[in-house]
C-alpha cells in the first residue's frame, strides 16, 4: 500500500480491496483506544450505505472476544454457535448477522484495532476468507503503526518546543503573579483543560492560597482563594505539596483527596496536578481540570511536570529580582537615618554655630568650626562656598544640594545641604542655616546599585542571548565566557553531572589547559563534588592550600575559585566555577590578590540558575531532534521492510539501518531454527571476526534469556553477568530484544557496545520499535511466503483438473465414437485408434469373451511389429492378468509389472512396464476386458484408472447396443421403419451426447439416456410379443378380424410409444447440443401446461408401477415460458422421477404438481410425500455426483443438470423444502412478462 496515502485515504483503499474479494453485507474498521477502552469507528459500512463513525465503549460482544483473545474470531453460523459462546461475547440485538469474521490489526503484543466482515446468511466466510483479511489486516496494521510513529515524533516535539517556549516567555517575566497567572493559561491551555489554578505555599502558615485562575467564569479569584485555602497535606493539592510529587486523578467523584468546592457549578471529573519546587524549596502547586472522566492520562501529567519546572525557575528569577530591589531599600532608609550637621553662619560666611554632627561626618567637634569661614571646610573653597550662595539666593533656599566636605584625617566627605536664610524681625537677612547630611553610604549603595544593575541588566540581556542559543557545546561555551565577563576573571569551569554514573565531568573550561577536559570527581570530591553534592554555592580564597582540594588539579595554580551548582527545579544540571588562575591573573602580574564575596557568589548563582534553565531547554531540543531523527530513521525502516519479502534481506536492512542511521555499531539478529532450537546469526555488524551465520545452542549466550521470556534483557556488564563466556567481540554492555509476534519469539535483536553500561531507556524504545517492527515484516514474509505456496499448489491442482479435463475430452470423445457405432468390427479400431493418439499408450487392445466363455480373444488392432499375428487367445482364469479379470470381474491395476506374477509377458511388446486391465460388462456379465499397456512404471493414477473404467463401460454398452440391434433386426424386420426412425433418433442422441460430453462426464449422459431407451425396450418388447402373438393367430379359425384389429391398435400404440420417447431422447439430445454452443436463436415461446401433460404421459407407465398418482389441476389452459420445451421436459421428468423414488419407501404416494402464473413471473411446484431429504443433506443435494440412493440406482447427476437447465437456459431459480420423514417440495420460479390464459 501506498505510503503516501493518509488513514483515512489507507481505509478507503482497504475497504475496496476486501469488498472486491469477499462479499460482505457488512464491513467496518475500528481503533483501538486501549486508555479509554473504546473503539474509534473509522469506516463502517452496512449493505452500500455508509453509517455515521462513532466511538464506542468495549465491554462485550464478538470484539470484545477479538480485542482480548489478539486471535482471529470466524463464526459461520451465529444461531447455530451462539451457545457454545460466553455470555460476554453474544449479542444483544436480536438482528445479528448470521456469518461474522473478525481480525485483529497487531502491531507486536498490541491491538491497534479490529477490521470485520458481516454477511446474512450462513457459511459466507471460511478459512481462505480468514486468511486473506488476516494478511490485510497485518499490512494495515504496519500503515497505521508507521502514521503513529510520525504523530509520536511530531507530538514530542511540539511538546519540547512548548516547553522551551514557555521557559523562554516566563524567564523573561519578573512579576510572580504576572508569571503565575501566564503559567496557569499556558498550562491550561497545553493540556486542554476546562480550569487551571496555580496556588502559592505560605511557609509561615503552612497554607496553600490560590494566586491564579485560567478557564471558567464562576468562582472569581478571591472567592476561591477563600474557599481553598488548604494547609499541607489537605485535599489533592495539600497531598501534592506534601509529597512533592504529581498526582493524576481519572475520577475525582471517587478519590478522596479530591475536595469539592462548594460554589463551583462545573462537576470537574479528571485532574492532574504537580508540585511547583525550587531546589528544596517548595513554592506552589499547579492544578489542571477537566469536566471530561479520563480526559488527562500519564503523559499530560509528565508535560505538567515538565511546566511546573519552568515555573519554578522563573519564580526564582522573580524572588531573586525583589531581594535586589529590597537591597536598595534597605540602603535607602540607612541613608535616611544617619547624623547629619547642623549649622549657622552670619552673612559674611562665619560659622556662628555646628552640632557634634561634624564629629561623625568632619572628624572635628562642633564647637572648633565656630568663628571659622565656612569656605575653609568645602573641598571646593572659597569657590564652593561663592556658588552655594549664588544659588541660595536665585532659589531662596537650597534642599539636598550635593557636595562635599572635608574630613580632618584629609579626605572629602559627600554631604547632602539644605540651606535657608536667617532673618530678624524685621526681615533682615543676617546669616544661613544649613543642615548636612552624610551621603556616604548612599554614594556607596548608589554606585553598587548601579554596578549590580549594570551586572543584572548584562545578566537578562546573556540570559536572552542564552535561551536563543540551541547547540549544547556552543552553549557551555558562551556560559563560560558570560561567567568570567560577569567577575571580570580571565579563566573558569562548567562540570556536567552524569546521572547515569553519578558523578561530574569537566566539559568545558576557559583558561584551562585541554587536558583537564573530560576530569571526572565523584560526588563530595574536591570542590565541584561538595558543591554538587550540598547545592550551596563555595568560595575559596587559595585553592591551592585548601585542604579539601582534589589531586587530579595539584600541578594546576589555582588562586580564587567561586563555585555555584547549576540547578533547573531541585535537579541539579552541573557546577559554574569561575577563578583566578594564580600567575597568569592580570591582577597577579600588578601584585594584587583576587578575593571572592558572597555578593559575587549570589550572582554568579542567580546567572547559574538561568545557565542551567538554558541547558536543559537545550538538552531537551537535542534530545527532541535526535527523538525525531529516530522516528524518523524508524519510519524510513518500517517502510523499506513493507517492501521487502525474503528474511536474509529484512535481517541486513535492519542492521544497515540500525548502524547507519541509528548509530549502532554493533548489531546483530539471531532467529530461532524451529527443526534444532539454535539461534542463528542471519545479519550482523561490527563482528568483523565472527563467522557467517554462526550458531548459539540451547543453554549458550545471555541472548536465551530474552527468547525464552519474551521480555528485553539488559547487560550494563556482561562480565558480571551469571554463566558469561568470552565469545567474539570485546563489548561490555549488552541489549537483547526478542523479536516477537503475539505469543510467539522468532528471534533476538542484540546490541552491544564495549563501553560499561552505554545504554539507557532511549535506547531501549529505539531497539524495541525495530524488533517489533522486523517482526512483523518476517511474519508477512511468511504469510506472503504461505500465500505464495498454497497459490503454487493451487496451480498444481488447476494444472492437473485441466489434464483431468482434457483426458476426460478425450474418453468422451472416445464414448461418442464406440456409442455412435453398432458394427463391433468398426467399434474396436476406432477405439484402440483414439486411445492410443490421444493417451499415448504404448498399447491398447480388447479382448471378447467368445460363445464358449471360456476363451478371451484378442479382437484385430494396429500391432507395433507387423511381423506378428494378430490373433491372441487367452483361458478366462488363467494366469494371466486378462485371465484373472475375466474370472473375479474387477480391473487389475499393475504399477510396476516386474513385480507381479500374474503378468504374462508378451514379446511382440518388450517395453511394457505397467498394465490396466479392466472388464467390460452387459449387466452383471463380463463380455470382454479392456487391455492398456504403458512403457512407464507408476503410469495409472486414479483419476486415470477412473476414466478407463468409464471408456470400458462405454465400450461394453456399445457393444450391448450393438448385439441389442442385431438380435432386434432378426426378429422385427417387420418393424424396420419404426426401427430406422428410433436408428436415426438414437444416431441424433448419440451425436447430441457426443457434444454434451464436452462438458460433463459420461456417466451423466447414461443417466438421462436411461429413461427414453428403456421407453423405447420396453415397446420393442411389447411389439415383439404381439408380433409373436400375431404371428401364432394365422391360421387361426378363432381369430376375428376385430381381434386382428385389436393387435394392430396394440402394435401401433407401442411405436407410438417408442415413437414419443424417441422423440424425447431427440430432444434431450438437441438440448444437450444448446450447452455447448450458443442456442438463443432457439428460444421459443411454448405452453408449459402442454408440456406438462405430455410429460405425465410419459412416466404414466412409471407411475403406476410405483403406485403412484399425479395431482395436476392448472387453473388455466396456457401458461408462456421462454426456452426450449424439452427442456422443461427434462427437468420435469427429473423432479418427478425422483419423487417417484421417494415415495417407493412408503409403497407409493400422491405427488402434486401446481402451476400459478402471475404478471412477472410463473411457478411450478413438485410435492411428494416421501421419504423426505435429511437436513445435512439438503445444501448439497445439487452438487455433481451426490445421491443417497443405493449404488446403481442413481448418479448424482440428476438435480445437478435440473439446476442448470432452470437457472442457465431457463432463467429461472429454484427453491427446495424438505421435511425428514414427510415428504419434499421443489419449486421452479420462471421469469415472464405474460400472465396464464384461463
Amino acid at each position: 500500500m501506498s505510503t503516501n496515502l493518509n488513514l483515512d485515504e489507507l481505509l478507503e483503499v482497504v475497504y475496496q480491496e476486501v469488498t472486491r474479494a469477499i462479499a460482505a453485507d457488512a464491513f467496518w474498521i475500528a481503533l483501538c483506544d486501549r486508555v479509554s477502552r473504546e473503539f474509534e469507528f473509522r469506516m463502517r459500512v452496512v449493505q452500500g450505505t455508509r453509517e455515521p463513525l462513532t466511538r464506542e465503549h468495549i465491554t462485550s460482544g464478538l470484539s470484545f472476544s477479538v480485542l482480548t483473545s489478539k486471535q482471529p474470531l470466524l463464526i459461520r453460523n451465529y444461531a447455530r454457535e451462539k451457545d457454545q459462546l460466553p455470555a460476554l461475547e453474544r449479542w444483544d440485538s436480536t438482528k445479528t448477522p448470521d456469518s461474522w469474521l473478525g481480525i485483529p490489526m497487531l502491531h507486536g503484543d498490541d491491538v491497534l484495532g479490529i477490521i470485520s466482515v458481516e454477511a446474512y446468511r450462513p457459511d459466507a466466510y471460511g478459512e481462505a476468507e480468514q486468511e486473506l483479511l488476516s494478511t490485510i489486516a497485518g499490512v494495515v496494521a504496519v500503515a497505521i503503526q508507521n502514521a503513529r510513529l510520525s504523530e509520536m515524533a511530531n507530538d514530542e516535539r511540539q511538546r519540547l518546543q512548548l516547553l522551551y517556549d514557555v521557559g523562554h516567555e516566563l524567564s523573561a517575566n519578573l512579576d510572580p503573579i504576572a508569571i503565575l497567572d501566564r503559567a496557569v493559561q499556558l498550562s491550561t491551555h497545553a493540556l486542554g483543560g476546562s480550569r487551571g489554578e496555580a496556588l502559592v505555599f505560605e511557609p509561615s502558615t503552612n497554607r496553600l492560597h490560590v494566586r491564579a485562575l485560567a478557564g471558567g467564569s464562576e468562582p472569581s479569584l478571591s472567592d476561591l482563594d477563600a474557599q481553598i485555602n488548604l494547609h499541607v497535606g489537605e485535599g489533592l493539592a495539600g497531598w501534592v505539596a506534601a509529597q512533592r510529587r504529581p498526582a493524576l486523578v481519572l475520577d475525582a467523584a471517587s478519590d478522596p483527596r479530591w475536595l469539592p468546592v462548594p460554589k463551583l457549578d462545573q462537576p470537574f471529573q479528571t485532574v492532574v496536578s504537580a508540585p511547583i519546587v525550587s531546589g528544596s524549596d517548595l513554592l506552589g502547586v499547579l492544578n489542571i481540570l477537566s469536566e471530561t472522566r479520563g480526559a488527562f492520562g500519564p503523559e499530560h501529567m509528565e508535560l505538567l511536570v515538565a511546566l511546573s519546572r519552568q515555573v519554578a525557575a522563573a519564580l526564582t528569577n522573580a524572588r531573586l529580582y525583589d531581594e535586589i530591589r529590597n537591597t536598595k531599600n534597605f540602603l535607602e532608609n540607612v541613608m535616611a537615618s544617619s547624623i547629619d550637621i547642623l549649622s549657622t553662619t552670619d552673612e559674611h560666611g562665619i560659622v556662628t554655630f555646628c552640632n557634634q554632627g561634624a564629629v561623625k561626618i568632619m572628624g572635628m567637634r562642633g564647637e572648633d568650626t565656630v568663628g571659622q569661614p565656612m569656605s575653609k571646610y568645602y573641598v571646593g573653597g572659597r569657590e564652593e562656598a561663592r556658588r552655594v550662595m549664588r544659588l541660595l539666593r536665585e532659589r531662596g533656599e537650597l534642599r539636598d544640594y550635593e557636595t562635599a566636605l572635608w574630613h580632618t584625617d584629609g579626605h572629602p566627605v559627600p554631604i547632602s545641604l539644605s540651606a535657608s536664610f536667617l532673618k530678624d524681625e524685621q526681615g533682615k537677612t543676617i546669616g544661613v542655616l544649613g543642615v548636612a547630611k552624610n551621603i556616604t553610604e548612599r554614594k556607596q549603595a548608589e554606585l553598587e546599585l548601579q554596578q549590580r544593575a549594570n551586572e543584572f541588566s548584562a545578566l537578562y540581556e546573556t540570559m536572552l542571548d542564552l535561551a536563543a542559543q540551541r547547540d549544547v557545546p556552543l552553549l557551555l561555551q558562551a556560559i563560560i565566557d558570560r561567567a568570567s565577563s560577569l567577575l571580570h576573571t580571565q579563566s573558569g569551569a562548567i562540570y556536567l553531572y552524569d546521572q547515569a554514573r553519578d558523578d561530574l565531568e569537566l566539559a568545558v573550561t576557559k583558561g584551562f589547559p585541554s587536558s583537564f577536559v573530560g576530569t571526572r570527581l565523584s560526588l563530595g570530591e574536591g570542590m565541584a563534588g561538595r558543591v554538587a553534592q550540598t547545592h550551596q554555592p563555595l568560595i575559596v580564597d587559595d585553592y591551592h592550600t585548601w585542604e579539601h582540594r582534589s589531586p587530579q588539579y595539584e600541578e594546576l595554580a589555582l588562586k580564587a575559585v567561586v563555585q555555584v551548582p547549576m540547578l533547573f527545579g531541585g535537579e541539579l544540571i552541573g557546577v559554574l566555577e569561575v577563578d583566578e588562575l594564580g600567575a597568569a591573573s592580570p591582577r597577579a602580574a600588578l601584585g594584587a590578590t583576587r578575593r571572592f564575596t558572597d555578593a559575587d557568589a549570589r550572582l554568579l548563582s542567580l546567572f547559574a540558575g538561568q545557565a542551567a534553565a538554558a541547558v536543559h531547554n537545550a538538552r531537551l531540543l537535542q534530545q527532541s531532534n535526535a527523538h525525531a531523527q529516530r522516528q524518523e530513521a524508524l519510519y524510513r525502516t518500517s517502510t523499506a521492510l513493507a517492501r521487502l519479502r525474503g528474511v536474509e534481506e529484512l535481517c541486513e536492512t535492519v542492521v544497515d539501518a540500525g548502524r547507519d542511521v541509528l548509530g549502532y555499531r554493533f548489531l546483530g539478529i539471531l532467529l530461532r531454527d524451529p527443526e534444532s532450537g539454535d539461534r542463528v546469526m542471519h545479519a550482523q555488524s561490527g563482528w568483523d571476526d565472527a563467522p557467517p551465520r554462526w550458531r548459539l545452542r540451547p543453554g549458550e549466550g545471555l541472548s536465551e534469556q530474552a527468547l525464552l521470556t519474551g521480555k528485553l534483557h539488559y547487560w550494563p556488564d556482561v562480565t558480571q553477568a551469571p554463566g558469561f563466556v568470552r565469545g567474539v567481540g570485546g563489548s561490555r554492555a549488552e541489549v537483547d530484544v526478542p523479536i516477537r509476534i503475539g505469543d510467539s519469539v522468532l528471534g533476538v535483536l542484540v546490541a552491544e557496545d564495549p563501553r560499561v553500561d552505554a545504554f539507557d531507556e532511549g535506547d531501549f524504545d529505539v531497539l524495541q520499535a525495530v524488533a517489533n517492527q522486523l517482526a512483523i515484516a518476517l511474519e508477512n514474509a511468511r504469510l506472503l511466503d504461505t500465500v505464495q505456496q498454497e497459490l503454487a499448489e493451487r496451480e498444481i491442482t488447476a494444472q492437473t483438473l485441466r489434464l483431468q479435463s482434457t483426458r476426460l475430452q478425450i474418453a468422451i470423445e472416445i464414448g461418442a465414437a464406440v456409442t455412435s457405432q453398432l458394427d463391433i468390427d468398426q467399434v474396436i479400431p476406432r477405439v484402440i485408434e483414439l486411445m492410443q493418439k490421444q493417451f499415448g499408450y504404448y498399447h491398447v487392445g480388447i479382448f471378447l469373451i467368445d460363445e464358449t466363455g471360456r476363451w478371451a480373444i484378442e479382437r484385430p488392432t494396429v500391432r507395433l511389429d507387423p511381423g506378428f499375428k494378430d490373433t491372441v487367445k487367452l483361458e478366462v482364469g488363467g494366469h494371466s492378468l486378462i485371465g484373472h479379470a475375466t474370472s473375479a470381474v474387477e480391473a487389475c491395476i499393475v504399477q510396476d509389472v516386474s513385480k507381479d506374477p500374474r503378468y504374462l509377458y508378451d514379446p511382440r511388446l518388450p517395453d511394457t512396464r505397467a498394465e490396466a486391465v479392466l472388464p467390460l460388462m452387459s449387466g452383471r456379465s463380463v463380455i470382454g476386458v479392456l487391455d492398456v499397456q504403458s512403457n512407464e512404471t507408476d503410469a495409472f493414477t486414479d483419476e486415470l484408472v477412473a476414466i478407463l473404467a468409464t471408456i470400458a463401460d462405454q465400450i461394453a454398452i456399445a457393444f450391448h447396443n450393438a448385439r441389442l440391434h442385431a438380435a432386434m433386426t432378426a426378429r422385427a424386420r417387420e418393424l424396420e421403419a419404426a426401427y430406422r426412425s428410433l436408428q436415426e433418433n438414437q444416431e441424433r442422441l448419440l451425436t447430441a451426447e457426443k457434444m454434451a460430453s464436452l462438458g460433463r462426464l459420461t456417466a451423466g449422459i447414461a443417466h438421462e439416456m436411461n429413461t427414453p431407451l428403456a421407453t423405447v425396450r420396453v415397446a420393442l418388447v411389447e411389439l415383439s410379443k404381439l408380433v409373436a402373438e400375431y404371428q401364432a393367430s394365422i391360421g387361426d379359425a378363432g381369430v376375428t378380424v376385430e381381434d386382428h384389429g385389436q393387435i394392430a391398435r396394440e402394435m401401433q400404440s407401442s411405436i407410438q410409444l417408442a415413437d414419443t420417447a424417441a422423440e424425447r431422447a431427440a430432444s434431450f439430445v438437441r438440448g444437450i447440443k444448446t450447452q455447448t454452443r450458443d442456442v438463443a436463436h432457439e428460444r421459443q415461446r411454448f405452453n408449459a401446461v402442454s408440456v406438462i401433460h405430455e410429460t405425465l404421459l410419459l412416466l404414466g407407465h412409471a407411475l403406476r408401477q410405483a403406485a403412484c398418482t399425479v395431482r395436476f389441476e392448472p387453473g388455466m389452459t396456457v401458461v408462456e415460458l421462454s426456452g426450449s420445451p424439452g427442456r422443461l421436459a427434462q427437468v420435469l421428468t427429473n423432479l418427478v422421477t425422483n419423487a417417484i423414488d421417494a415415495s417407493a419407501t412408503k409403497g407409493g404416494g400422491v405427488i402434486t404438481l401446481e402451476l400459478t402464473a402471475g404478471r412477472d413471473r410463473v411457478d411450478l411446484a413438485v410435492r411428494d410425500e416421501g421419504c423426505g431429504i435429511a437436513p445435512e443433506h439438503l445444501s448439497k443435494v445439487f452438487d455433481p455426483m451426490f445421491t443417497t440412493k443405493p449404488f446403481g440406482q442413481g448418479t448424482g447427476l440428476g438435480l445437478t443438470i435440473v439446476h442448470h437447465i432452470v437457472t442457465a437456459e431457463l432463467g429461472g431459480t429454484i427453491e427446495v423444502s424438505s421435511e425428514h420423514g414427510k415428504g419434499t417440495t421443489v419449486t421452479l420460479l420462471f421469469p415472464t412478462g405474460l400472465a396464464g390464459t384461463p
